[in-house]
Order: C-alpha cells, then structure tokens, then sequence
C-alpha cells in the first residue's frame, strides 16, 4: 500500500509540487495514475468484463500455435531423419 500511496502522490496532477516536470500532468503521461489504472482494470474483469473474449481467441491461438508447430516440427525432423 505505501507503493501505491506513493504513487497516487507523486503522478497525480496537482497534490505535489513539481519537482521533475516543467507541467504537472506530464508525470501523469508518463507513470499513469493509479486509481485510473485500477478502474480500467476493473472494469475489464468485473463491470464490462470483456476481457474474457479476448483472452479466449489469445488461448486458442496460443494452443494452435503449438499443436500446428509440434506437428510441423515432428513430421519435418521425421523427414530429415529419413
């Protein structure tokens, strides 16, 4: 938690002095501010939950993959074995 405190404190625009930046919203740019993060997430896993699609076509691609490549690999080792 004293991660994420120090976070939210040094990237969100106006409750630190800028120390680093010229503009207090570049930090914000460049580190994301963390309660912003969060709720995207959340809302990827729990209120919209469409992540899940996603990650489906992600794993089925993923199993493709290796089962096209094994069988590719296998037959063309076979081959050169020959």
């Amino acid at each position: 938690m004293a991660i994420f405190g120090f976070w939210h404190l040094m990237a969100t625009p106006g409750l630190l002095p800028n120390f680093m930046f010229d503009n207090d919203r570049q930090a914000s740019f460049f580190f994301g501010e963390p309660v912003k993060i969060m709720a995207r997430i959340w809302a990827w896993f729990v209120t919209d939950a469409d992540i899940y699609r996603h990650l489906l076509v992600t794993l089925t691609e993923t199993l493709l993959a290796f089962g096209i490549g094994s069988a590719l690999g296998l037959g063309a080792g076979l081959w050169l074995a020959r």
